[in-house]
């Protein structure tokens, strides 16, 4: 956060790890501002983008096992609801209007900067319902594979597995959304080595 009176200046930052210096130049940008979490962002809704709370989120999972079995995770998801689903034939809404943009970005084409170096990453996975769960590794010493990566919650419950490719200490994040406001949960997993 900068002070309101920020203006045009930059914000610098510079990291410094075995003698070499890295900087990220940071400033500000109006399509760049955060909405408050759960206000959803977006027009068009009138009163219920202000009055849609973000769904609760409380996850389950083994708090302990081995790298060489299949950790079961389970979201339960609850919401207020909102935003409405809209189909097609909704005001403004066409046909992708109840399509939520979390999982598929398949019709955004960026243009790759030439100077910047790329990762080859997979699609990702296009899931259909309103309320979704996603999983990703927030700390931990090596990969992990869920499957599926991402799926509905709405019949209240998505159930996915975990497969770890080194023992350690990990934190795993699920996302679930609404479409419009989103909610972190964190789950912490000791995996030991293989015996």
């Amino acid at each position: 956060m900068v002070p309101g009176d920020w203006g045009k200046k930059e914000l610098v930052w510079t990291l410094v790890v075995h003698g070499q210096s890295e900087r990220a130049v940071g400033w500000l940008r109006p399509d760049w501002e955060i909405a408050v979490p759960g206000t959803g962002t977006g027009s068009g809704r009138g009163g219920e983008v202000a009055t849609n709370k973000p769904p609760t989120l409380a996850l389950s999972g083994a708090p302990r096992i081995a790298v060489t079995d299949t950790l079961t995770l389970t979201a339960t998801v609850t919401d207020d609801g909102l935003p409405a689903p809209r189909g097609r034939g909704a005001r403004g809404g066409g046909g992708n209007a109840n399509r939520p943009p979390a999982f598929d970005n398949s019709e955004f084409k960026a243009t790759t900067p030439v100077n910047v170096p790329q990762v080859e990453r997979p699609a990702p996975p296009r899931v259909t319902g309103r309320l979704q769960v996603s999983w990703f590794v927030w700390r931990g010493p090596g990969a992990v594979t869920f499957t599926p990566p991402a799926a509905s919650a709405d019949e209240g419950k998505a159930v996915f597995s975990a497969t770890f490719t080194r023992p350690g200490e990990y934190v795993l994040r699920a996302r679930a959304t609404d479409t419009a406001a989103s909610t972190l949960q964190d789950i912490k997993v000791v995996v030991a080595a293989a015996q």
